[in-house]
């Protein structure tokens, strides 16, 4: 079994969820390494909401 090297996540989505959260500027300042886990949890639930609305968008509204 192979593991996936490509990057599941854009740079441009993590960036965007990032400065959602007020995150960006410790991000693009002091990079990934330095950043906490529960920053990087509330990242990943913040591009997973942002999913969810864009599937939700796209829907056809039946009513």
């Amino acid at each position: 079994m192979s593991i996936a090297r490509e990057k599941v996540a854009s740079d441009a989505l993590k960036l965007e969820a990032a400065r959602r959260l007020g995150l960006s500027q410790k991000l693009l300042n002091e990079g990934w390494s330095n950043m906490t886990s529960g920053e990087i949890g509330s990242i990943v639930r913040e591009m997973i909401r942002m999913g969810e609305v864009a599937l939700y968008d796209d829907l056809p509204k039946l009513y």
